[in-house]
C-alpha cells in the first residue's frame, strides 16, 4: 500500500520544530564522558502545527487526513522551509468557530522510514 501524503494549506508561520537526539553516555570517574547517538534514526524531528482560523473546506480536508491515520498510520508531510518526512500524528485538536472558520493544532512525529 502507498503511503499517504497530506497535501493541504500551509500551517501558521509559529511552527515549532524540536529534535531531540537519542544519545547514550558513559561516565568514567569524575573526568571523561563518552557519548554515541543510538541507531542510525537517532534524531527524529517534532512539530507542533497550528492551522488557524482555517476555511472551512481546508479543515475538513485536514480533518479528514488526520482522522483517517487514527493516530498510528504513517504519512508524508513536506512543512514549509522543510523537507519532507515521515510522519504520525498522536493527537490532534480542533475548535469550529462562527463563519464556518476552524482552529486546528497537530503534533507530527517523525517516523523511520
Amino acid at each position: 500500500m502507498a503511503t499517504p501524503i497530506l497535501i493541504c494549506v500551509n500551517p501558521d508561520k509559529e511552527t515549532q520544530v524540536t529534535i531531540e537526539p537519542k544519545v547514550a553516555t558513559n561516565s568514567f570517574d569524575d573526568t571523561y564522558e563518552q557519548s554515541m547517538g543510538l541507531g542510525a534514526f537517532n534524531s527524529p524531528v517534532s512539530m507542533d502545527l497550528k492551522w488557524s482560523n482555517a476555511k472551512y473546506a481546508e479543515a475538513i480536508v485536514i480533518l479528514a487526513f488526520l482522522k483517517a491515520r487514527r493516530g498510528y498510520q504513517k504519512f508524508l508531510y513536506a512543512a514549509p522551509e522543510e523537507p519532507q518526512r515521515l510522519f504520525k500524528c498522536p493527537n490532534h485538536t480542533y475548535k469550529w468557530k462562527a463563519g464556518r472558520r476552524c482552529d486546528i493544532r497537530a503534533t507530527f512525529n517523525e517516523q523511520a522510514g
